[in-house]
């Protein structure tokens, strides 16, 4: 089915003589449709704000990891010369712990000739003393 096209009795550029509906149509969806453009702005508008305060968080983020980075850095260097440190206290720790094990052996030994000799030596003593 199709709807037959009637002319309108005048041009557009002629005031309409009778109201016409289709102009009246045609106004209506024209400010329809400016009344969505103009959401449609807002919503850009919105959405354009948004961009904006996500890339400000961006930047900021991004000059907080500069910063990271420069901390995790001055960390590093600072780790390796404590390492270096450490590493020579641990050097004079072991180097201690061997001459203590050597002290404790020596004391080891005393103890057992100290343990050994004295009643050899007491009883030296004692013969010694009734001999004369």
């Amino acid at each position: 089915m199709t709807i037959p096209i009637i002319p309108h009795p005048h041009t557009a550029y002629e005031p309409c003589p009778g109201g016409c509906k289709d102009l009246d149509l045609v106004n209506d969806t024209m400010s329809k449709t400016k009344a969505e453009v103009t959401k449609l702005e807002l919503r850009l508008q919105e959405s354009h704000d948004q961009l904006l305060r996500f890339e400000t968080r961006l930047d900021e983020g991004s000059a907080r990891m500069g910063r990271i980075e420069g901390m995790l850095s001055a960390n590093t260097s600072e780790m390796t010369r404590n390492t270096s440190d450490t590493s020579e206290i641990l050097q004079i720790m072991r180097e201690s712990q061997a001459a203590f094990r050597f002290i404790v052996r020596v004391g080891d030994v005393l103890k057992w000739t100290a343990g050994l000799l004295a009643p050899i030596l007491a009883l030296w003593w004692a013969f010694k003393d009734h001999g004369k």
